[in-house]
């Protein structure tokens, strides 16, 4: 299943016009930055024995972290193209 849903969106974004790929493009790069970002902060917060969050538990926010902040980046960059 999940093999199908990853071609289903690569058919997507290549169907689309040049705009909305673009518009895409920015709304995952956004995302993945800003969850690369607040992920690196984790780990060197839990190095400096800062916080104590176990592996597990913050792999398994990645994805939905990646999912709403994608969310959040698509609103923005669709209005600022309208």
């Amino acid at each position: 299943p999940v093999v199908l849903m990853l071609r289903a969106m690569v058919r997507y974004i290549r169907d689309v016009d040049e705009l909305q790929q673009r518009i895409e493009l920015e709304a995952v790069s956004f995302a993945t930055g800003f969850v690369s970002l607040v992920y690196l902060t984790g780990g060197f917060l839990q190095v400096a024995k800062v916080i104590d969050i176990p592996s597990g538990a913050a792999m398994i926010w990645v994805f939905p972290l990646v999912c709403l902040a994608y969310g959040l980046a698509k609103a923005v960059v669709v209005r600022r193209y309208n």
